[in-house]
């Protein structure tokens, strides 16, 4: 099996609060862009659903074949170069494409070329940021780390999706993109301060692509705890993922529900995720990680089924719903903070950037599936035996964790 290098313990010293600050801001700014380019495109442009689908594509397409690089960029600069360059690599063609906006000379295929160079950019941050983690605060503290990071992510796009559309109304794209520009330099500010970040490159790390693909396989091959995470965080992602693409026709279109108490139901969702992310380090160090997991699953699965039993929109159930919505963000943070505390744990260091680039676009992968699969069985079936199956499939991921715990738990610390 393979095993983890030798890692600091509690003594370590970890980010200070500038660090999540710069996190937060980040993935805000983030939201900003990625609510305001699909709306830009049509308003700016006239741009087609084929059009809009493009751009998204594009964004998906770097996180998609980060096995190929991530790896290898890993191996050649350290972890604080590499975000740094993320970061300012994303500035500079976001104010390249803000000047361009306010020049009004903009096109379709700059905004492409936007959304590529973001998701490459986050495919390399986001890998190397996990890797880097269990350096930063040391092991019994990866946990809470990582559920520190699940909660910028909550608030950030929680924050940058609402801001985003107002934002590009009253102002207009180039201060959306100038907005989201300034946060990546906030973010590369604060992580050229954490001074953990600044260790050796990894001289015996694969320096090619075609080495990072053959070891990244070889390291799943052998790693039975990475194998059982792997296709467990792809059956997930793509029931979760069908999820979404289905929940609003329940709630709206079947149920009834206005604009306004949807997004109420989606505000308690991101709500259980910052619970989720609050409390998740003190449960991993209560709790078996399996036994941590597969609740978080079932959670979350029964909460799907029962959202099918919902009639009408009186406060009673817009309440109801709330609470179903708020335990979903709870359990799918919970799980997901559990399923990356293991890959840090049981991957060897040289290799985690490759390994957490890999889940990652198999995740990523299973995910458009799942909505094309969901899209297409509501219309012949109606939402609501969609939504129980969805339901039922995160049950049934919850029991393959459980049937897996043995090697889930052997990671536990």
């Amino acid at each position: 099996m393979v095993t983890a290098d030798p890692l600091p313990a509690s003594g370590s010293a970890g980010p200070g609060n500038l660090f999540w600050l710069g996190r937060l801001m980040s993935v805000a700014g983030t939201s900003f862009t990625h609510v305001a380019l699909p709306l830009y495109a049509v308003v700016a442009f006239g741009a087609s659903s084929l059009q809009v689908a493009g751009i998204a594509v594009a964004g998906l397409i770097p996180s998609l074949l980060a096995p190929l690089y991530v790896g290898m960029i890993a191996s050649r600069m350290n972890a604080r170069t590499a975000m740094v360059a993320a970061d300012w690599l994303r500035v500079s063609v976001l104010v390249m494409v803000a000047l361009l906006a306010a020049s009004g000379i903009g096109t379709i295929q700059m905004l492409v070329l936007l959304a590529a160079v973001l998701g490459f950019g986050d495919a390399v941050f986001g890998a190397v940021l996990y890797a880097s983690i269990e350096v930063m605060v040391g092991r019994d503290k990866l946990a809470s780390a990582n559920g520190r990071i699940q909660l910028c992510t909550t608030l950030g796009e929680t924050a940058g999706t609402a801001a985003g559309g107002i934002v590009l109304q009253l102002f207009g794209a180039a201060v959306v993109f100038i907005s989201d520009a300034l946060s990546y330099v906030v973010s590369a500010l604060t992580i050229s301060k954490v001074s953990s970040l600044r260790e050796n490159i990894r001289r015996d790390a694969p320096r090619t692509w075609k080495a990072n693909v053959r070891a990244g396989a070889q390291l799943v091959r052998s790693s039975r705890p990475l194998q059982v995470l792997t296709i467990t965080s792809s059956v997930f992602n793509f029931f979760a993922a069908g999820s979404l693409s289905v929940m609003v026709i329940l709630l709206t279109q079947v149920t009834g529900f206005t604009s306004a108490e949807y997004g109420i139901v989606m505000a308690c969702g991101a709500a259980g995720g910052v619970a989720g992310s609050l409390l998740v380090g003190s449960l991993d160090r209560r709790v078996r990680r399996s036994t941590l997991m597969a609740t978080a699953l079932i959670l979350y699965g029964v909460a799907q089924c029962c959202y099918t039993v919902l009639r009408g929109n009186s406060i009673a159930t817009v309440l109801i719903a709330c609470l179903f919505d708020f335990a979903i963000g709870f359990g799918l943070t919970v799980y997901v903070v559990g399923s990356i505390t293991v890959q840090q744990i049981v991957v060897p260091r040289a290799m985690l950037a490759q390994a957490s680039a890999f889940i990652r676009a198999t995740g990523q992968a299973a995910g458009p599936l799942g909505i094309a699969v969901a899209g297409f069985a509501a219309a012949d079936v109606g939402v609501r035996p969609v939504v129980a199956a969805i339901g039922v499939g995160e049950l049934l991921v919850a029991v393959s964790v459980l049937l897996g715990r043995r090697l889930l738990d052997a990671a536990h610390h």
